[in-house]
């Protein structure tokens, strides 16, 4: 895995593009910040030097200050604070960046959440053990990562036959169709289905691409085309009509490109550049494949992963004059009838039980649930009982308060027949050292150089009002450093920003103050 840095100075990098899964170890627990480890070493060190000094005061001897300078260096931690034990102040440490990669890593860009995290980890077993009509919901404060534990799940699966659906409840608004046919479709982008078929295909790498034009009109047209292709066993030239060559301008085809032409319906498919090129540049960007065995004319089984929607979509547009269709229905939403779902469940199931297809049941990913109203919720609640059902993670940072279009109050703002059948995962505020990791990670990749003192007194500012927000003055902080010459942020530079740009808390305070001078 690669470390992710902007390439220029004013781009900033997306909250969750760091992620890459949930930082598990093979039992499925957190691996953590070595910070424990860290802090029983530094007490042994405190023990041992104490002994050696008393030892040695014992003795007529004294440590030399230098030797014990270097000592205390070797054993610095990552922990801002006090200790209360030994009443030591370890504040305003450096800390070691190589560590911070090393733990990012380790995490996958995870910070915390450790019970969060490993109760997702086992909701991923669920998953890709293919039980349905599960439910899961992640509930915490604003700002505790409950949009990246659903990302790093979709990592985690990493499998390209589950499909996995990302919507916010907002979106559930339409003046064109219903409410519940925006969810129904969101419920089938999220169901895949895999279809295995055994087809006749000319196989190979191409050699030669020949056309041959007519010539008794005006106008030049291709009426055929010879086409080599080369496996490891033989190669052949094939005659192929001038539509299907249109089909090889629209894949690009080229010659060493490794394809396979349906030889029933004239479909092409570039699979890749054959390996025997592979060292012909230094960098390359295509991929490469080895060249096919056997005979060019051959019976192979093709899988296709899509979704139920996508069957919905392609039985359901107009297929005669693609131009007019784009044209017309350019603004225009279009509502799928349950009459046409229905028939296209039952031809599902039917190449199911002839175990040509094998349903998928993939993950739905709603952020901020408590936006969906009564109504959605009852079909919401209604899909998951029924056979054809993904998975549901639900996000929300309400506590208790009305169900949306109701006077009726429940917890998270989600009725109480539906909470019943949810699996609730509880996610919490970060703390100071999560805080300071966080902060630690986002000047790595930003490429802002900050000192300790500041760092520990932005990661204050987190605590008090949130850790967007001590992000957030990261930036203007880089730019105001460099306008005063500044190698790297401190304190005073946090100050000042902080002061500019208020916080939700401070900007309430004002209003409340100055409610007089405003007009509502």
């Amino acid at each position: 895995m690669n470390i992710i840095e902007s390439s220029r100075e004013k781009e900033r990098i997306s909250l969750h593009s760091h992620i890459s899964g949930l930082g598990l170890d093979a039992d499925g627990f957190v691996t953590d910040f070595l910070f424990e480890e860290k802090i029983k070493k530094r007490d042994m060190y405190i023990e041992s030097t104490n002994k050696i000094e008393n030892n040695d005061i014992k003795n007529g001897t004294i440590l030399d200050s230098d030797k014990r300078e270097n000592i205390c260096n070797s054993y610095k931690f990552e922990n801002n604070g006090n200790y209360e034990n030994n009443k030591i102040s370890y504040n305003n440490i450096s800390d070691d960046e190589d560590e911070v990669v090393k733990n990012f890593y380790k995490c996958k860009g995870m910070v915390g959440q450790k019970k969060a995290r490993e109760a997702a980890g086992i909701f991923i077993n669920l998953i890709k053990e293919k039980n349905i009509c599960k439910c899961l919901l992640l509930a915490g404060p604003s700002g505790s990562g409950k949009t990246a534990i659903a990302i790093a799940i979709s990592k985690e699966i990493s499998d390209e036959s589950i499909p996995f659906c990302i919507f916010n409840a907002s979106q559930v608004y339409s003046c064109e169709v219903k409410k519940t046919e925006i969810l129904t479709q969101y419920i089938r982008k999220s169901i895949g289905v895999k279809i295995k078929e055994i087809k006749e295909v000319f196989e190979g790498e191409v050699i030669q691409i020949e056309p041959f034009y007519d010539n008794t009109y005006e106008e030049q047209k291709i009426s055929y085309v010879h086409i080599t292709l080369k496996t490891l066993k033989e190669q052949k030239k094939i005659k192929i009509h001038s539509s299907i060559y249109d089909n090889l301008l629209k894949e690009k085809i080229q010659e060493k490109d490794i394809i396979y032409i349906e030889s029933h319906s004239g479909n092409v498919k570039r699979v890749g550049k054959c390996s025997l090129y592979q060292d012909m540049f230094d960098i390359e960007t295509d991929t490469f494949v080895d060249l096919p065995k056997g005979n060019v004319h051959k019976k192979k089984n093709i899988i296709q992963n899509i979704t139920l929607y996508d069957l919905d979509v392609s039985n359901v547009q107009p297929k005669d004059n693609i131009l007019d269709f784009l044209q017309n229905n350019k603004y225009k939403k279009t509502e799928i009838t349950d009459k046409l779902r229905n028939e296209i469940n039952k031809i599902v199931y039917k190449y199911v039980d002839q175990g040509i297809a094998q349903i998928i049941p993939g993950v739905l990913f709603i952020d901020e649930v408590h936006m969906l109203d009564i109504e959605c919720f009852t079909y919401l609640n209604r899909t998951l009982e029924s056979n054809l059902a993904p998975v549901v993670i639900l996000a929300t940072n309400r506590g208790i308060c009305n169900i949306k279009g109701t006077n009726i109050i429940s917890a998270h703002g989600i009725p109480v027949d539906l909470l019943d059948r949810i699996i609730i995962v509880k996610t919490m505020l970060y703390n100071k050292e999560e805080i300071l990791q966080v902060l630690k990670l986002r000047c790595k990749f930003e490429r802002i150089k900050i000192d300790s003192e500041a760092l520990d007194y932005l990661s204050d500012i987190g605590i008090k009002c949130s850790l967007r927000y001590a992000i957030q003055l990261l930036t203007p902080a880089k730019i105001l450093s460099k306008k005063k010459g500044k190698k790297k942020i401190d304190k005073n530079i946090i100050e000042i920003v902080s002061s500019i740009f208020f916080d939700t808390k401070r900007s309430t305070e004002l209003l409340l103050n100055d409610k007089n001078k405003y007009m509502y």
